[in-house]
């Protein structure tokens, strides 16, 4: 099972990877075509894409290599998709909480939510969205 979370870790770095540079290569392509400064909704929305497209990623990856899963596309990505958007929620409140009711440090407020939630996920994934 280490060896499936440790893919499991890897899949969610290479979709944070493409989403970072897709962003950036985003922005960097609009800045060269236009000689106005984007506004921030604009990059709001160039930033969504590359969110989009990283998360893309890390399913394939996640569904392909960590998990090996045989589950329809269909099933899976949905599952998939609700686990991320969940997971980022939960992370959020715990986050907040954390920083607001008790005086925990802002690192470790954020790498133990982090860290938790990626747990989380890791099962609920395992069990739930690629399972067969």
């Amino acid at each position: 099972m280490l060896d499936t979370f440790f893919r499991f870790i890897v899949s969610l770095a290479v979709g944070a990877l493409v989403y970072v540079l897709v962003a950036i290569a985003a922005l960097s392509a609009l800045r060269a075509t236009s000689e106005l400064d984007p506004t921030a909704l604009v990059k709001l929305v160039l930033q969504g894409a590359g969110l989009a497209v990283g998360a893309l990623v890390a399913y394939v990856v996640a569904r392909g290599w960590a998990f090996r899963s045989r589950r329809p596309h269909a099933q899976s990505f949905p599952r998939f998709v609700v686990v991320a958007v969940l997971g980022v929620l939960a992370h959020e409140a715990a986050f907040y909480s954390l920083l607001s009711f008790m005086p925990w440090p802002y690192t470790v407020a954020l790498a133990s939510t982090l860290s938790a939630t990626t747990l989380l996920g890791f099962i609920i994934a395992k069990r739930w969205v690629f399972s067969a």
